[in-house]
C-alpha cells in the first residue's frame, strides 16, 4: 500500500503505478489490462466535506437525497444497500476523473469509504475476498 498524495489514503493495486510514464499517471491513461484499485478512507465526524452535517447525518441522507462528498455527488438512484462482512453499508457509483464504485459505512460516528476501480469490481473474486475480510480492530 502506498499514499500517493498527502490528502489521500493508501491504495491497494495490482500493479506498480510508478512503472507508468508521468504523463500517463497524471491523466489516468494506459492502465494495464485488468487493473484493480482499492482504497479505504476514513472521514471524521465533523469534517468540512459534510457542509454542516455530521458523518452520521450525511450517511443517513445517502440514498434518500442528493449529497456530495468533496467533488463527487451521489444521487439517490445510484445508491443500494450492501452488506460488508456482516455490517450494513451502502454501495454507489461515483464519477469524477474516472468511474468508481464506492462502499460507505458508518462506525462510531466516522464515515468509512471503500473506493474501488473500475466500477462493479466488487463482483471480482479477489476483491470479494478482500471485502469479506474488512473488520474494525
Amino acid at each position: 500500500m502506498v499514499n500517493e498524495t498527502t490528502d489521500d489514503g493508501s491504495y491497494i493495486r495490482n500493479f506498480d503505478p510508478s512503472s507508468r510514464p508521468a504523463e500517463d499517471t497524471a491523466n489516468n491513461k494506459n492502465y494495464p489490462k485488468d487493473y484493480i484499485n482499492l482504497r479505504i478512507l476514513k472521514t471524521e465526524a465533523n469534517d468540512s466535506i459534510f457542509a454542516g452535517s455530521t458523518a452520521t447525518e450525511w450517511y443517513t441522507q445517502l440514498g434518500t437525497t442528493t449529497v456530495s462528498n468533496g467533488p463527487v455527488t451521489y444521487t439517490p438512484d445510484s445508491v443500494t444497500s450492501y452488506e460488508l462482512n456482516g455490517m450494513p453499508a451502502k454501495k454507489t457509483k461515483s464519477v469524477f476523473t474516472e468511474t468508481n464504485e464506492d462502499i460507505f459505512l458508518i462506525k462510531n460516528g466516522s464515515l468509512y469509504n471503500i473506493s474501488l476501480y473500475p466500477y462493479d469490481i466488487s463482483d471480482n473474486t479477489t476483491v470479494k475476498k478482500i471485502l469479506s475480510s474488512f473488520t474494525f480492530l
